[in-house]
């Protein structure tokens, strides 16, 4: 299991460093709790203050920690029972191989209008068409609209 959610390779930092870490430690706990990470905390707001096992306190703090963002972490194979995101360019989710996924190398940024958040994903492969797409992909969404439609509630 945590070869299926560990990131390929190491991106450059496109955040803050304290940022940086915090959302290596939420991948770090999805990795190492599965499904069960998100019975116990809401994927949509992910908090460095909330979350006592990613709190603060176990990053090191610096000027770039009051400047956190909360992530959301939208993995629906694991939030989902039995959901294989549909491919966007094919449509098929029998051929999507969960085994290649890995984390996106930056996560998507979410503005609000009372502020802005980080939107964590994986990147999955399509075995029939050999092709990558993100879980959060709108044509994707839509092809699985029937099954997430009232879980993903963001607009990107």
């Amino acid at each position: 299991m945590a070869s299926l959610l560990l990131a390929k390779g190491t991106a450059k930092v496109h955040c803050g460093r304290a940022q940086h870490d915090f959302i290596a430690a939420v991948r770090k706990s999805v990795t190492e709790e599965g499904a069960s990470c998100f019975k116990k905390r809401d994927w949509k707001r992910m908090s460095p203050s909330t979350n006592t096992s990613l709190a603060l306190v176990d990053l090191k703090i610096c000027a770039d920690s009051f400047c956190m963002k909360d992530v959301a972490v939208w993995i629906p194979h694991l939030l989902l029972p039995n959901h294989v995101s549909c491919c966007p360019h094919c449509g098929r989710s029998d051929c999507v191989d969960l085994s290649k996924a890995e984390f996106v190398a930056r996560p998507k940024i979410l503005h609000g209008t009372r502020s802005h958040r980080h939107l964590d994903a994986m990147m999955c492969k399509c075995v029939k068409c050999n092709k990558s797409f993100t879980e959060h992909n709108p044509k994707s969404l839509e092809k699985d609209a029937s099954k997430v439609l009232g879980v993903f509630t963001f607009l990107l």
